[in-house]
């Protein structure tokens, strides 16, 4: 009998281990609420970092400061130009954007928007898009702060489209950014004003489509849903200034977050820390983070609301999404002023967020189409199209342009 106690015991104890193992190597550590988290690590000391701003309308944008202060260092710094290109930050972000662009003028990659380049270059002379084409290709990010040919009306019976979104409209996960969607489109002879940022959400697109719609005035305004941080069942105001974010050496800190607003990185980052940890605040909770199982534990015990965190200010959700509201706010901007308007559905992969059904109430009464790249075309470490899903997309956005509003002529060269 004290054999067979001694056995289970033994068993007992190489099973925990076990399962402590599996955890931690699943990214399940000790303390964590959460899986490791690929965005966000503590820091001794928090430091802001450079490289987006948010206007006077509230839109988060690329720091239009970062053109001027680039094409001097390159010059006259080129070692710290070098060490920039190799940064892991927003300006590192930058700095990588403008060498891709260094590859494509020079040819070393082969792509749609090199071909375009060619072409246009060996006109004799340029209309208004061409040239806004060659500053773009010399100057990707454009004084408003978006990674885009400059936003202007131009003269030209091209398709004229604004794309709104966050990193998968910026062209997160290509090799080069060449390659992205958007610039697919762009070589195809379409005018493309691209306003998506990483990190923006609903929200964002809303103040985008009513400052730029009346003054753009697009033929079509593609809304490039992500199924992932887009769906929110809070309301965020966009208040002049304020940003989306706050770039840091901790990882871009949510300046909103679960309906609580942070006027400071500081401030940000604490609650990102309280609520991906386990609290230490009494001896229990202390012993539960010191293990994966337990932490684990205390994570079920907390969703199943037996125990809170400590001086958590819980803002109460909608009912339903806040996004069907900012959505259906930009497609009155569109039938204001003309302008198609499309939302596609974006699937979260990493997540396995696939199907709008099953998110209750999301879109309701607008019409939305799924992206149509599989789940073989993504980067699943970090979510995104690989370059075969940014070409996907860019095919199926072509068609949905064409379809029963231009001619391919009107599109192709």
């Amino acid at each position: 009998m004290r054999l067979k106690f001694a056995v289970l015991i033994l068993f007992g104890i190489i099973s925990l281990l076990l399962a402590e193992g599996l955890l931690r190597y699943l990214g399940r550590l000790p303390g964590n609420l959460y899986e490791k988290t690929f965005w966000f690590q503590k820091v001794d000391t928090l430091y802001s970092l450079s490289g987006y701003s948010s206007d006077a309308d509230g839109i988060f944008k690329m720091d239009t400061s970062l053109i001027a202060f680039f094409d001097t260092i390159k010059y006259e710094n080129p070692d710290d130009y070098q060490k920039l290109l190799e940064a892991d930050s927003i300006i590192g972000t930058y700095a990588a954007l403008v060498k891709d662009f260094e590859h494509l003028r020079s040819g070393k990659i082969n792509c749609s928007l090199y071909t375009r380049l060619q072409e246009i270059q060996s006109k004799p002379t340029l209309n208004d898009f061409d040239s806004a084409f060659i500053k773009y290709i010399y100057q990707p990010i454009n004084s408003d702060g978006f990674f885009s040919i400059p936003f202007k009306p131009y003269n030209t019976s091209k398709p004229k489209v604004l794309l709104i979104g966050d990193s998968f409209t910026w062209g997160h996960s290509t090799s080069n950014k060449a390659l992205s969607f958007a610039n697919e489109l762009l070589a195809a002879g379409c005018v493309v004003y691209n306003t998506g940022i990483s990190g923006t959400d609903p929200a964002q697109y809303e103040a985008v489509a009513k400052k730029y719609i009346p003054i753009l005035k697009p033929d079509i305004v593609i809304v490039n849903f992500f199924m992932g941080n887009d769906i929110s069942y809070w309301d965020r105001d966009v208040n002049p200034y304020q940003p989306v974010f706050f770039p840091t050496n901790a990882g871009n800190l949510m300046a909103f977050q679960e309906g609580n607003y942070f006027n400071n990185p500081q401030d940000a980052y604490n609650n990102v820390v309280k609520n991906l940890h386990v609290p230490t605040d009494n001896w229990l909770r202390i012993l539960a983070s010191k293990t994966s199982i337990t932490s684990l534990l205390w994570h079920v015990w907390f969703k199943l609301g037996m125990t809170t965190m400590p001086h958590h200010k819980e803002i109460p959700k909608n009912s339903k999404p806040s996004c069907n509201e900012e959505i259906a706010a930009i497609q009155e901007v569109c039938t204001q002023y003309n302008a198609r308007f499309e939302l596609i559905v974006i699937p979260d992969y990493k997540y396995h967020t696939t199907e709008v059904e099953s998110q209750p109430y999301l879109f309701e009464d607008l019409a939305y189409t799924y992206s149509q790249v599989p789940k073989s075309a993504y980067n699943l470490e970090d979510g995104h199209f690989n370059d075969a899903g940014h070409k996907l997309f860019y095919e199926q956005l072509n068609k949905l342009i064409l379809h029963h509003t231009f001619s391919n002529s009107d599109t192709l060269n």
